[in-house]
Formats: structure tokens, C-alpha cells, sequence
């Protein structure tokens, strides 16, 4: 389990040998939150120099979101505000990294493992670890800068004017809302804040990737859930 994290500023963080096996390049990591159990983490990773993995499968469910830099997944090429994640037992492309990217690097329900294959792990690979889906998983894709902004379906109050771009999303079921998972991107208007003690019944994160102030916030969702905020705005942090 990991501990309880506040507000923290990364940059106050010591760097760390980045835990990206079987590949080839220089690469530091900043570990925001990290089970040492079962090795799931939040980090934030920095390519020294060109970086590069042949293809392969993870040990845990996966998310690369691409703060600068270029990343290249297969034929695909990510830039800042790209974004793929990888159920774990799903083979993906190989990758190569640009000397100088930054991404956010997120683990769940497992370490740093990677094998080195041409296929998947299993005939059949679930959408992640903490699924309910019967749905096979897949390799996401997305870039923030052609989704749209939706408002916020998750609560009222003042987290109703709240927009939310979803990068991942598998709904809990009903019965069970420890099931599922969310990741997105949430811009907060200025001047916004919301200085409510809220606690929900599953893990919430936050990074903010621009802003002029944080402050600690929250918002809901059905399922556990990540939220990457972005905005030229006070908004919701770690």
C-alpha cells in the first residue's frame, strides 16, 4: 500500500537510476508516490540521452504522459501532451526517447518488470488489474490537444465548473466501485478554488503541469482515478 502523500513540490525530490529495464540510454526518475510492496509508482522521468526498448509487455498496468520532448511508440510519435497506456501482459511497440523528454511515468498493481517479446503475455490480457471488464485490453493513445473540453460530470458544488479532458477510462461497475480506473486532464478557470476537507473511498492523484498557485483539492469519479491538471490557474496538486 502506498502512504498517504499532501502537497509536495517535486522539484524538492532526489533523482533516482530510472526503473525502465531492457532498455538502452540514460534516464532519472523522481518517485512522487511508491508501493513498496507491490512496486506501483507515480514518477516523473527525465531521458539524460536518446533512450530506446525493443518491443515488449509491462508487469504492471502502464501510463506515459509526455510533459516535452518526443517520444516514438512503434510508428506512432508522441509529443508534449501525448499520452498511451498499456494494460500489463499487453506487448506494445518498440520505443525510443529523445535526449532531454520529460514524461509522467504511472505503475499500477505491479513493479518495473518488462519482458521482451513479440507477442502478449497470455491469449488473453484484461484491461488492467483492477478491471471488472470482460472487454480484451488495448494499447491507448491520445493527444490532449485534440480532445475536447467536457464539463465535469463527477460533482457539483464548485467543482462544477471544472473541464475534464478523459485519456483512459474503464467505469466501475455498480455493485463495486473499487473496480475501474480514470485518467484525465482537468483545467480549472481562474480563480477557482475549493477549500472543502473531502475524503472519497478510492486513491486520487494530481500533478499540475502549469499554474501560477496550488492548493490541495479534490474531485470525484466512480472508480479510482488519476487526474493530470492543467491550467494558467490556482487548481488541485498531490
Amino acid at each position: 500500500m502506498r502512504p498517504h502523500v499532501e502537497l509536495i513540490q517535486q522539484a524538492d525530490l532526489c533523482w533516482h537510476e530510472a526503473e525502465l529495464p531492457r532498455g538502452e540510454g540514460r534516464a532519472r526518475q523522481r518517485n512522487m508516490s511508491y508501493d513498496e510492496e507491490d512496486g506501483s509508482a507515480s514518477t516523473k522521468v527525465r531521458f539524460e540521452s536518446a533512450w530506446h526498448r525493443p518491443g515488449g509487455y509491462h508487469h504492471a498496468d502502464t501510463e506515459w504522459y509526455v510533459l516535452g520532448g518526443e517520444v516514438r511508440l512503434g510508428e506512432r510519435v508522441l509529443g508534449k501532451g501525448n499520452y498511451f497506456r498499456a494494460p500489463a501482459g499487453l506487448r506494445v511497440p518498440e520505443i525510443s526517447v529523445k535526449a532531454g523528454t520529460e514524461v509522467l511515468l504511472f505503475r499500477e498493481y505491479g513493479d518495473w518488470g518488462f519482458s521482451l517479446s513479440s507477442k502478449n503475455r497470455s491469449k488473453f490480457v484484461p484491461r488492467g488489474l483492477n478491471t471488472s471488464s470482460r472487454e480484451a485490453g488495448k494499447l491507448t493513445v491520445a493527444d490532449v490537444n485534440r480532445l475536447e473540453w467536457l464539463p465535469n460530470i463527477y460533482e457539483g458544488d464548485t467543482q462544477r465548473y471544472l473541464k475534464l479532458k478523459a485519456l483512459y477510462h474503464d467505469p466501475a461497475p455498480p455493485e463495486n466501485p473499487r473496480k475501474g480506473f480514470l485518467t484525465m486532464v482537468c483545467w480549472a478557470p481562474p480563480g477557482w478554488s475549493d477549500s472543502r476537507l473531502v475524503h472519497h473511498p478510492v486513491f486520487e492523484e494530481a500533478y499540475i503541469s502549469s499554474a501560477r498557485r496550488a492548493s490541495s483539492t479534490a474531485t470525484s469519479s466512480p472508480a479510482r482515478r488519476r487526474v493530470t491538471w492543467v491550467s494558467s490557474a490556482s487548481m488541485g496538486a498531490w
